[in-house]
Formats: structure tokens, sequence, C-alpha cells
């Protein structure tokens, strides 16, 4: 009866995991698409500086017919729910798609937002190198994902990350997610009908950029109510108002 029991909930465990292999072979359409002028070289090579500067350690590359190429990459952080991302870059007539996938190592429903969210930070990340506009994503109707909210603030990485920790707390968001890797952290928290997923990165200035996306309600909702919690930040680490 143990045995069988262990056996049991060794194969529950199993289900809920995800693998390195099922990440690389899901189906080439899987993830947020966006499309690039720049051409697949530039691409391929600011694709490994994104991936880095999310926090992203690259397990895999490799050439696919097509032209295609695929990224492989584990955000492995010393606490708290490790990712697997796969980018996908495909020259098209006259621009470049790229599909980012991001899953969850513990294939969780209840981590499908943030997935959602983390994929759309390295869309951000890419757009911003490549000076070109972030892809969007419209989500369900009656709902949407947020393209994000970028904000510069002069305080610090640990002061805004401790920051922005509190600022979940004090406005009733659970918080799921906090990881912090070298130079760069994630937060992931929900409440009050919505999720919300924090990228903040240390720049060259010593500043902290925060990438704000909000998902579960209309996007004027999502979007009202990121500006009201960059604003609480920004008070909470006593900065001016622009």
């Amino acid at each position: 009866m143990g045995r069988r029991m262990f056996a049991l909930v060794w194969a529950f465990v199993l289900q809920g995991c995800v693998t390195q292999g099922a990440v690389r072979d899901a189906p080439g359409d899987a993830g947020l698409q966006g499309t690039y002028r720049a051409p697949p070289d530039k691409l391929r090579g600011v694709t490994l500086e994104a991936l880095s500067e999310a926090g992203f350690a690259l397990r895999e590359s490799s050439s696919q017919d097509r032209g295609r190429w695929l990224f492989l990459a584990l955000q492995e952080p010393p606490s708290g729910t490790g990712h697997f991302a796969r980018i996908l870059v495909e020259p098209h007539e006259g621009d470049t798609a790229v599909w980012i996938y991001v899953r969850s190592r513990t294939g969780s429903r209840a981590n499908d937002a943030a997935d959602a969210a983390l994929a759309h930070s390295i869309h951000d990340i890419l757009a911003r190198k490549l000076g070109e506009p972030a892809p969007g994503k419209a989500g369900a109707p009656g709902t949407s994902v947020d393209v994000g909210i970028e904000k510069t603030f002069r305080s610090p990485f640990p002061v805004s990350f401790d920051a922005a920790l509190k600022v979940c707390r004090e406005r009733d968001f659970q918080i799921r997610e906090s990881t912090r890797t070298g130079d760069t952290g994630r937060i992931a928290a929900h409440g009050r009908g919505m999720t919300l997923s924090l990228s903040l990165a240390r720049t060259p200035a010593e500043q902290t950029r925060v990438i704000l996306h909000a998902e579960g309600r209309a996007l004027p909702e999502n979007r009202e109510e990121a500006k009201a919690f960059l604003d609480k930040l920004r008070e909470e680490l006593l900065e001016p108002r622009d």
C-alpha cells in the first residue's frame, strides 16, 4: 500500500514538471509572436543579449529549416520557480518573426499568466535594443494582457526591488514569485481580480528600470492599475514626479 501510494504521488509530481525537451519540441507557433524590421543576423545577436538581461542562461542554440534559429535558455534563480524560454527567429519577406515561448518548470496553470508576462518582457527588451515598438497580444474577450509600462527610477536596484514587494502587499496583491539574479529581478503577484508581473533591472547609470505588465481585466483597467502601482512605487522611493 505504501509503495503504491508513493508511486501515485510521484506520478502526480512528474505530471507537473516541465522538461527542457518538452519546451524545445513544443509547436513552432507556441508562445508570443512579434515581428521586427531588423534582419535575422542582427536579431540572433540581440536575442542572446535579451536572454542574458532577463536572467536566462543559454542551454541550446541551433539552425533549423527555412533559415529559422532556435534558442533554448533556463532562468534558475537561487529561490523560487525557474523558467525555460524557447525563442525562434525566422526570416520573412522584408522582416523577421520571433516566437518567445516561456514555461515555468512546475508547469502549474497558476503560473501561466506569469509565463506570458515574462515572454512579453523579453520582447520588450528585444524591442528596446532594436529601437522598435514592442509587440502586443490580444487576450480573451473582455480582458487583455498589457504590453507593458516601462519606467526608470533613480533608486538603486536592491532598494527598488524591496520597495516593489512592499507596494504589492500594500495594494493587497499576494506575491506568487519573487526572484533576484544578479542585476535583474522578477515579481509576480495576484489580487483584486488581476495579475501583475514586474521585471526589474539595474541600468549602467546604477538606476533601476521597471517593466510592469497587468492582466485580468479590460485593457484600460489594466493600464490604470499599472500606472497607479508605479506612482505608489515612486512615492515609496521618495522620488519626485516626472
